[in-house]
């Protein structure tokens, strides 16, 4: 059991679901705790319970509706100098609908879920601040950023809730107090009891399974886990940073980056031209019957500061589709793309990044997410394209969207395929990432590079789990194109596996860095489009929910698929392209 110095929690709504399973949790980890709720008897319960793991339990009955309880615990929290934690969890729901809705629950809804969380945030900001120490943990929902789901007054004081925890959090971040936002989905509580009883939906968490730390993909994929924090609250913060604080690394580009003066076209290295591959398309681009089509393209090198960059260009009209991948992929995870895209009309171009694929591998190199940017910028000025469409999916996602804030004069649109930018609530990253990202393993991680075979246990651990919950048309393209495509990556000499380790270990500085840009980005006019697999267990809906939050001029297209969407719904994904 972790142990920690003895400090007091507040939790409101502590009688049942969330806010009892805190009580409970937080007890367990040593916190005395001040428990406060309207209903008496489960009040006391909870409490019961609690102390059996040994802290002290105090009980306030209080009913958040009324003002004068609301200033009571008000009072508690700016006096009472041991709690050191406010777990803002009372509220209630209303049902669906405003136009026949009673708007006196309504406001009774909004006096519970707005002015008493505000009131006791207030209150703990100030004397945490003070003391210079201190957590507010603030329960919003995963409807604050999906509002057409259900009730929109309801989803509108959770979006309250997350919009104050993250400007709350810039505010007394500088003064050690560190804020939270939780955001969960459906869960069965109380709530679902209410008024809000007729829209319940078929599948819902339980309060325990908002703390388990494994969910199985499918759960994940289906319920978009909001959570930033999978775990019990450690009194860590967990909101994106404040704008201009987060921190940079060298190979990122600043928050306020301006364009570089253009470099002379250097002419690429053409390797063979009219390359063909056969391909019998369907849908709405589809031959006539019994005929097919070759798709040709050209193959270039594209001369870098650091080596060569493979590029494939197939042939058609209007802004090229400039298509960037992530890692430990290459560009081939187009191919079933493509096709679609020259059918109708489009030139579509893929890009090996440096120390990927088919490009230059050179020793020695250092690899960053501003030399995929740099690699991109040279592609364009070697097939000399004044403006193209920047298609990027996953690590792909900040190279797309950095170069449309420095070169938007070159940029016609950016369509995003579950990427990742800045910080996002529900923002996960798979096992083998998260190892080789996370800097105090990074001797662990270097070790499984030095042997093959254990690095090789490592991409099936992580095959495995990408493939638990996938349909079997995903298995097989995953076995068919994605997992040969991967394998190939590391198993090629020299290896993809020296890229990969570099640009994985930066990873969390590249979020916080893109974090810092969130202000250019809110400004930006580039047209974005969002063509999202729902089913992908990691990069959630939730990220892409919360990207289109911070974009001005943007869509949004959750499809039926997984983490490639550009495979599993190929046809449909290109329709979108072609039509945006």
């Amino acid at each position: 059991m972790n142990t920690y110095s003895r400090k007091t929690a507040l939790i409101t709504g502590a009688s049942s679901g969330i806010g009892a399973v805190y009580a409970d949790r937080l007890a367990r980890r040593g916190y005395d705790l001040i428990l406060v709720a309207r209903d008496a008897a489960r009040l006391t319960a909870v409490a019961e319970a609690a102390t059996r793991h040994g802290v002290a339990v105090e009980t306030i009955r209080a009913d958040l509706n009324e003002a004068t309880d609301v200033r009571r615990v008000e009072e508690r929290l700016r006096t009472d100098s041991a709690v050191t934690m406010l777990v803002n969890n009372a509220g209630i729901g209303a049902a669906p609908g405003l136009a026949n809705a009673n708007v006196d629950a309504l406001e009774q809804m909004i006096q519970v879920n707005v002015t008493a969380p505000t009131r006791l945030a207030a209150a703990a900001a100030t004397a945490f601040s003070a003391a210079e120490r201190g957590t507010i943990v603030n329960i919003s929902s995963a409807l604050a950023l999906a509002p057409e789901l259900f009730s929109g007054a309801y989803s509108g004081t959770k979006a309250y809730i997350l919009n104050l925890s993250i400007s709350l959090r810039q505010e007394v971040a500088p003064r050690g107090v560190q804020v939270q936002a939780v955001l969960p989905g459906a869960t069965r509580t109380a709530f679902w009891a209410l008024p809000v009883r007729a829209c319940r939906p078929r599948w819902s968490w339980t309060p325990r399974s908002l703390w388990t730390r494994h969910w199985p993909a499918s759960m994940r994929a289906k319920m978009s886990p909001f959570l930033r924090c999978r775990t019990a609250p450690t009194g860590i913060a967990s909101m994106p940073p404040a704008a201009g604080s987060a921190p940079t690394s060298p190979a990122s580009m600043p928050p306020t980056a301006t364009a570089r003066p253009r470099p002379e076209r250097t002419p690429p290295l053409l390797l063979k031209k009219n390359r063909t591959a056969l391909w019998r398309p369907e849908g709405p681009y589809a031959p006539s019957e019994g005929q097919n089509v070759m798709t040709s393209f050209s193959e270039y090198r594209v001369p870098t500061a650091n080596g060569n960059v493979y590029v494939r260009d197939y042939p058609g009209n209007g802004p090229a589709f400039v298509m960037l991948h992530g890692f430990p992929d290459n560009g081939h995870i187009y191919d079933d793309l493509i096709p679609h895209l020259v059918a109708g009309g489009r030139r579509a171009i893929t890009i090996d990044f440096l120390g990927f694929g088919a490009s230059d591998k050179p020793e020695g190199a250092q690899y960053s997410f501003a030399q995929q940017r740099d690699d991109v910028e040279a592609v364009l000025d070697a097939l000399q394209l004044d403006k193209v469409v920047l298609v990027g999916h996953d690590a792909g996602g900040p190279a797309a969207l950095n170069m449309a804030l420095v070169h938007p004069e070159r940029v016609a649109s950016v369509v995003l395929m579950n990427v990742f930018y800045g910080e996002a609530p529900g923002l996960l990253v798979p096992e083998l990432i998260e190892l080789f990202s996370h800097k105090p393993l990074q001797s662990l991680a270097r070790h499984f590079l030095t042997s093959p075979q254990q690095f090789a246990w490592l991409i099936e651990f992580q095959r495995q789990l990408l493939l638990g919950d996938a349909a079997l048309t995903g298995q097989t393209r995953y076995q068919e194109l994605l997992g040969p495509l991967i394998d190939a990556n590391f198993r090629q000499q020299p290896s993809a596996a020296i890229a990969f380790a570099q640009m994985t270990s930066q990873l969390k500085d590249e979020v916080a860095a893109n974090t810092g840009r969130t202000v250019a980005l809110r400004r930006s006019e580039v047209p974005v489009v969002l063509i999202w697999g729902r089913n992908d267990p990691y990069l959630h809906l939730s990220t892409a929910a919360f990207l289109q939050a911070q974009l001005r001029n943007v869509s949004l297209h959750a499809l039926d698929a997984g983490h490639w969407p550009q495979i599993d719904a190929a046809e449909e994904s290109a329709r979108i392209m072609l039509n945006a």
